[in-house]
């Protein structure tokens, strides 16, 4: 089985304390390659994006929010995002 790497995730608050963009790069934890078009989405919300041919990804979401990240032939990852 395949495992994802979260790269990098950082959260840069927008204007409202309620939501704030949650960028990062999602690779295989093993020869660190972009994963094309894997799925990112809140696990509290109906919120989500893909990543693009980096595996670059980013998404507008409450702060502390969870992201589930999912690839045909990889493991589902839950990435516990801290807010700060």
């Amino acid at each position: 089985m395949n495992f994802f790497k979260i790269l990098s995730i950082s959260m840069l608050l927008g204007s409202t304390c309620a939501f704030g963009q949650i960028t990062g790069k999602v690779q295989d934890s093993k020869d660190k390659s972009a994963v094309i078009g894997a799925t990112v989405k809140s696990k509290t919300s109906t919120k989500g994006t893909a990543t693009d041919a980096n595996g670059n990804f980013s998404i507008d979401v409450a702060p502390g929010t969870d992201l589930e990240i999912s690839f045909i032939g990889y493991e589902t990852a839950i990435e516990k995002h801290k807010t700060g």
